[in-house]
């Protein structure tokens, strides 16, 4: 507390004016003839009449009177401690609150809380300080980043939004929240419009916002370095588990070990390397077992809910099945057929498995989130079947039709992919309508230019229900979409073999698997996934047993994209599917650091003031008004008294 201030509030040692003024007070005796006292002999008059307080309640209204107009002068000189919204002539303010709800934010001190409870606090305290005419939107900076809540003027709304928010695991996503936050602002009336994120800032750097608009870090201590480790996955292979680590500092890790558990019972552990970034160890299990085993990190840091995770039998994010004839779509110089090369090249988290026919049982199939058909041949019927149901139960399926598509067998169809006769042979076109495979983004226009001199040409057009999702520069069908229950099948009327094109030389070629791939993870497909990527499919009616609890799911599809890490079990027609959710590894290793330069703590660098002037002056015009009635009651109060007198009346009536 400043000089200034203390001398200011000094003002209220001047209570002590109206305690002297009625100690100081002294009552005046009311005389009355009391006839038997002639009786009693004259003594000299030794009493002394003592003072005392009188009207207390007056006495204790006075001194708040002079105590609440101190705290009126003082107030323009002091400086809140609390978060509060400055304002620029007092216009109202359009505010976007950012708050990292990512795995980060779990950080604790000690004898501190999360740091996503206090910056839930600080974002409370803001909009305790609304007024008005401001309008408030939340946006969350956990991926995916997202509006919790729209641009409102009830700030009670907002409030209960604030408090029903939860952290999660998974990564940060603050470049796109802030993206988020503009355009949550960008129609509103405000001149003013801000943004205040509640974040440690362990992200890539920002770029600027838009004009007109300010970023501020109302609590830049969030952003405090701390010492953590954690574990990104635990995968297991026959009687080995390989553990991925990562750490955001050597001290993080000192010490500590891996330990493999079963429940309490710890089966193997192996020491944590003292180092920085990722790491991998290996635990090896001594006796089989079909138990459910987790990795725990021994010891304490900042995030305790990092430091495990489960054992996935998933040996990678997502299993693709590969149908496909090495001899006709190997390169010349031997290896992995073009189409696995292809891939490999997309992401490293994932697994292929070539296979030589495709099976005849859904059992067989179901443990593929995709599957990729090289130049079939015509099916039979129970591979049908098998593929039909895979469809049915959202599975994706990439089918590139070849030549065999002319030797299609009595009582084998390659149905649902193609109904009807098909032929491959030569054709006029020259190259794909690169404004038919805009969907592939940039890399779809080199197929403007891909070379084939023959490919399928359909006799019976596209099968029923069918979309067409490119064409040859000729209007010919070049690829086309046949949802299949919740699954969904593309079709491609050119085969992978390089001996027949240079499709899979081209970069649309990529843009094409990826697409595959990232509609099998959202379709479910994967057995592993990072929070906040991805998501799986829950059947209607379907049991879930996951960290977070049994949601209660409305009838229909439902797509569940998980919060926290851990196991999660889906169990539809009796039939359960495992997975396991994970955290992203930049978010264990990237460091908080302070807010950029271009972020502000507050708009004018230093605590705001604090404004009680409205609520100071309504309580002493309160104080003022109980005084004059305590005045008016002291006065009336002893006329009543003296009308109900006797002696009194009778005189008056005596009088008359």
């Amino acid at each position: 507390m400043s000089f200034v201030v203390a001398a200011a509030l000094a003002a209220g040692l001047l209570v002590v004016v109206p305690l002297a003024a009625h100690l100081l007070r002294r009552g005046r005796a009311v005389e009355r003839p009391f006839p038997p006292a002639k009786l009693v002999a004259r003594a000299a008059p030794v009493a002394q009449q003592r003072s005392k307080l009188e009207d207390r309640v007056l006495l204790l209204v006075r001194a708040l009177l002079i105590a609440t107009l101190a705290l009126l002068g003082a107030t323009p000189l002091v400086r809140c401690s609390r978060l509060t919204i400055e304002r620029t002539a007092g216009a109202s303010v359009a505010l976007a609150l950012v708050v990292d709800d990512s795995l980060s934010m779990q950080a604790r001190e000690a004898g501190e809380p999360a740091r996503f409870e206090q910056a839930r606090r600080g974002a409370l305290e803001l909009v305790a300080s609304a007024r008005a005419g401001d309008s408030i939107a939340v946006v969350l900076a956990g991926k995916p980043a997202r509006l919790a809540l729209a641009a409102t003027t009830d700030f009670a709304v907002v409030r209960r939004t604030l408090e029903q928010l939860q952290p999660s695991d998974s990564g940060t996503a603050l470049e796109a929240a802030l993206a988020v936050a503009q355009s949550a602002l960008r129609e509103l009336p405000q001149l003013d419009k801000r943004v205040a994120v509640f974040s440690d800032f362990a992200a890539p750097a920002l770029s600027p916002l838009g004009e007109g608009q300010r970023l501020t870090a109302p609590l830049p201590a969030l952003a405090h370095p701390y010492a953590d480790c954690g574990v990104i996955t635990a995968e297991r292979r026959e009687r080995q588990i390989e553990v991925r680590l990562a750490c955001n500092g050597r001290e993080a890790a000192r010490g500590r070990q891996v330990q493999l558990r079963l429940g309490r019972q710890t089966l193997a552990s192996v020491a944590l390397q003292e180092q920085e970034g990722e790491q991998r160890v290996t635990l090896a299990l001594t006796e089989p077992t079909a138990e459910q085993l987790d990795v725990r990190l021994t010891g304490t840091d900042a995030i305790a809910g990092d430091d495990w995770a489960p054992v996935s039998a998933a040996p990678a994010e997502l299993v693709v099945g590969v149908v496909v004839d090495a001899a006709e779509a190997s390169v010349m110089t031997g290896g992995p057929t073009v189409l696995e090369q292809a891939l490999h090249a997309l992401t490293e988290e994932l697994e292929v498995r070539p296979l030589e026919l495709l099976p005849e049982a859904l059992a067989e199939l179901r443990r593929f989130g995709a599957l990729i058909l090289d130049d079939p041949g015509g099916l039979p019927p129970a591979s049908r079947a098998a593929l039909s149901a895979y469809l049915e139960r959202g599975g994706v399926v990439l089918a590139l039709l070849g030549p065999r598509v002319e030797d299609v067998q009595l009582g084998s169809t390659l149905e649902p992919l193609l109904v009807g006769k098909a032929s491959y042979g030569e054709h006029p076109a020259q190259g794909v309508d690169v404004g038919s495979v805009s969907w592939l983004g940039p890399e779809g226009s080199s197929l403007g230019e891909l070379h084939a001199a023959r490919r399928v040409n359909l006799d019976s057009g596209l099968p029923a229900g069918a979309t067409l999702l490119a064409r040859w520069s000729d209007g010919a069908p070049f690829a086309w979409q046949l949802g299949v229950g919740r699954g969904q099948a593309l079709v491609l009327t050119l085969p992978v073999s390089v001996g027949e094109s240079d499709l899979a030389l081209r970069p649309g070629f990529l843009a094409l698997l990826d697409e595959v791939l990232r509609r099998a993870r959202r379709s479910g497909g994967a057995a592993r996934l990072t929070v906040g990527e991805g998501s799986w499919f829950v059947p209607p009616g379907a049991a879930l047993s996951s960290p977070e609890g049994s949601p209660a799911f409305a009838p229909g599809e439902t797509q569940l994209s998980p919060r926290r890490l851990g196991r999660y079990t889906i169990t539809a027609a009796d039939q359960p599917f495992e997975a396991v959710a994970s955290v992203e590894p930049a978010e264990l290793t990237t460091l908080p650091i302070p807010p950029p330069s271009t972020v502000a703590a507050t708009s004018s660098g230093e605590p705001p003031l604090l404004d009680l002037t409205p609520e100071l002056v309504g309580l002493l015009l309160l104080l003022l008004g109980v005084e004059l009635g305590l005045r008016a009651w002291a006065h009336w109060r002893p006329r009543q008294r003296r009308r109900g007198d006797p002696a009194r009346r009778l005189r008056w009536q005596g009088q008359r």
